[in-house]
């Protein structure tokens, strides 16, 4: 048998809380992004929301901000 069908109904809830709490911290963290990428285009009167002139890496490894962790990504190998 499975480990899922072996949990109990608190375990379920508790790991879909959790799963839910995970997804509104990266729904921020990709908010923020948005806000940071416009207000850096802003800074240098640029016009689009900077998507290619501010990538994800480049906001995580030039700028330095910090990456939630994202345990789907690591199930999936990213």
């Amino acid at each position: 048998m499975r480990e899922h069908r072996l949990r109990t109904p608190e375990d379920k809830v508790r790991r879909l809380q959790q799963r839910l709490s995970l997804s509104a911290k990266l729904d921020k963290q990709r908010r923020f992004h948005q806000r940071l990428r416009k207000w850096l285009m802003r800074r240098r009167q640029r016009r689009g929301m900077g998507y290619s002139q501010y990538p994800a890496a480049r906001l995580y490894e030039a700028l330095g901000l910090y990456r939630l962790a994202d345990p789907a990504a690591r199930r999936r190998g990213a």
